[in-house]
């Protein structure tokens, strides 16, 4: 619950969409810079490490960047992984930053949680959907929702619901 006061918190108290993602982004990196060199060193340097053949400065960058690598194996008919699989959590953050920080500071605030809980639902819609219903359109949409992480944000818009709900609450006490 304390991650998702935050974030809401964090949009609220901030005045543009800029500050607000350096907000976000320095709770994430300044750790993340501390323990990726470390990550690399002990995968990279110590005898008999499983991932020493998975671990090359390419991986560092995407690591420290948050750049899907199944993107840029994608794109460049590689296979390349980030340093830890624990870094996937942590671009969906970032996604969720840019992307509700967008939606706060562009649109309305009021607008805000209506246009995450549609794009919430149109994931959820599309996943059910591609179940029943072969067409490469839905295929493509669904694939495509998934590549920005889509699927995780119902549980960051329900932090929010459930943050609003709480401030509701205190207030009528």
């Amino acid at each position: 619950r304390v991650l998702f006061r935050s974030i809401y918190m964090s949009l609220e108290r901030t005045s543009s969409i800029s500050m607000f993602l350096i907000l976000r982004s320095s709770r994430i990196y300044v750790p993340l810079i501390i323990i990726l060199p470390i990550v690399f060193f002990f995968q990279k340097f110590i005898p008999g490490s499983p991932f020493y053949e998975d671990t090359s400065v390419i991986s560092f960058f995407l690591s420290l960047f948050m750049i899907p690598p199944n993107l840029v194996n994608w794109i460049f008919e590689t296979n390349i992984q980030w340093l830890s699989l624990v870094l996937w959590s942590l671009k969906v953050e970032i996604i969720f930053y840019v992307l509700a920080g967008f939606l706060f500071y562009r649109f309305n605030k009021n607008y805000f949680l209506a246009s995450l809980s549609t794009l919430s639902a149109i994931q959820s819609l599309l996943q059910i959907s591609n179940k029943f219903i072969q067409n490469d359109l839905l295929l493509f949409m669904t694939t495509s929702y998934r590549r920005f992480e889509f699927q995780h944000f119902f549980w960051f818009v329900l932090g929010i619901y459930l943050y609003k709900y709480s401030k509701i609450g205190r207030a009528h006490v």
